[in-house]
């Protein structure tokens, strides 16, 4: 029984951190890290992601442009798609590493 018990834990355990490391690749590509927004303009909203900054208005909808260098980006920026990109890196070697000491999957 305990060994059931802690077979299910590690699977659940797994799961979430799995689910955390698809979350947080999801996080890495959404627009809305920055709210650029003034509370004179109610008609627009702008947004700054890692990648893009977006515009949203109400007559015209969602438009996004790309920022053309990794040079020009501010420095936060920079160094948040630089964090980013570690953590997901170390988070998906975390998975494969915790994925070899699971008791279900025997190995030798």
């Amino acid at each position: 029984m305990a060994l059931v018990f802690r077979t299910v834990a590690q699977l659940a355990g797994v799961s979430l951190s799995l689910l955390g490391w698809v979350l947080s690749c999801l996080t890495n590509y959404l627009p809305h890290w920055k709210n650029l927004n003034l509370d004179l303009n109610e008609m627009e909203n702008w947004t700054m992601g890692l990648w893009q900054t977006c515009v949203i208005q109400e007559e015209v909808g969602m438009q996004c442009k790309d920022f053309d260098s990794f040079l020009a980006l501010p420095a936060e920026l920079r160094v948040s798609r630089i964090l980013m990109f570690l953590s997901n890196g170390l988070g998906f070697l975390g998975l494969l590493v915790s994925g070899f000491g699971l008791d279900c999957l025997g190995f030798g």
